[in-house]
């Protein structure tokens, strides 16, 4: 596989489902993993706009005040990769070849607020500190 054009990433309580070809893959994944996922698979195929704003607000007060709860308040992240490979230990290598059509179909606002959580983290002691 091209690893070029690819991402690792690792899930817990992994289940999949597959209907002919195409094979879902739903977990959680701790957010350390999706910098290579906005590294590698980035927004263009998402059909709407990220931005910051009060969801983006909203999410990243709920990363700050409820990381435990964050999970269960939102759908998550929609990822489409057209080759992905099994790993050891829950790991999952993905990659793209289209990126009008792969990468992060949904849950924009989720990675943008993360992505600035992160961030913020990285400079900062706390996100609060630089809104």
């Amino acid at each position: 596989m091209e690893k070029t054009n690819s991402a690792l990433i690792k899930l817990d309580f992994v289940t999949e489902q597959t209907v002919g070809e195409i094979t879902k893959i739903i977990g959680l994944m701790k957010a350390k993993f999706l910098i290579p996922i906005i590294d590698v698979m980035g927004l263009d195929a998402n059909p709407r706009s990220s931005r910051t704003g009060q969801v983006t607000d909203a999410i990243i007060d709920s990363l700050d005040n409820e990381p435990l709860l964050f999970p269960f308040k939102t759908k998550g992240i929609l990822l489409a990769s057209s080759c992905f490979e099994r790993l050891e230990r829950n790991r999952f290598r993905l990659s793209t070849e289209d990126q009008n059509i792969e990468g992060i179909l949904d849950g924009g606002h989720n990675t943008l607020a993360v992505g600035i959580y992160i961030y913020c983290l990285m400079h900062w002691s706390t996100p609060k500190e630089k809104r």
